[in-house]
């Protein structure tokens, strides 16, 4: 409820440490046993508290799933007539993720982690001939993986890179 709290909120609002001012961008992951979570029924209810506050939002920028960095640079940009930068990304299976940021190539981890520090999201286009670009955004992130996928999925190379300690775990 924090994290999706956080973006309907925006950026507007934020705290300051070491001069940086840091908005209610939240990357929360839930850890628990598997299937005991409920986190079906944790979303429906999260979702319907975001759909009595603003329903557009709810129905097209929080989004499930993505697999890779230009398609997450992609939906928050949204269609050209689209203001709106904020978005929550959900992801039911955060070893999904994991797996996806280890491939070869990936850049899917430095966009999330540009998410996290700024407004300014910047992919490279797959036919490399311009880089996709979106300024203002907001994004958060809320993931859900058992405890022992998380030790075996979540790499030394991603806890080094400062990738895991964005995210409330």
């Amino acid at each position: 409820l924090l994290t999706e709290a956080g973006v309907l909120i925006g950026p507007g609002p934020h705290a300051v440490a070491d001069s940086a001012e840091h908005p209610s961008r939240l990357f929360m992951v839930a850890v628990g046993n598997t299937s005991k979570g409920r986190k079906g029924s944790i979303e429906a209810n999260v979702g319907r508290v975001s759909q009595m506050i603003d329903p557009q939002f709810a129905r097209t920028r929080r989004i499930n799933g993505f697999g890779s960095g230009e398609s997450l640079v992609d939906a928050v940009r949204g269609d050209a007539e689209s203001a709106v930068r904020r978005m929550l990304l959900i992801e039911p299976e955060f070893a999904r993720l994991l797996n996806v940021a280890a491939r070869e190539g990936s850049n899917l981890s430095p966009i999330i982690r540009g998410a996290w520090e700024s407004g300014r999201l910047a992919a490279r286009v797959r036919d490399r001939t311009k880089t996709s670009v979106v300024d203002g955004a907001h994004v958060s992130i809320v993931g859900h993986i058992s405890a022992d996928e998380l030790r075996s999925k979540l790499t030394t190379t991603e806890v080094a890179s400062g990738f895991a300690n964005r995210f409330l775990f």
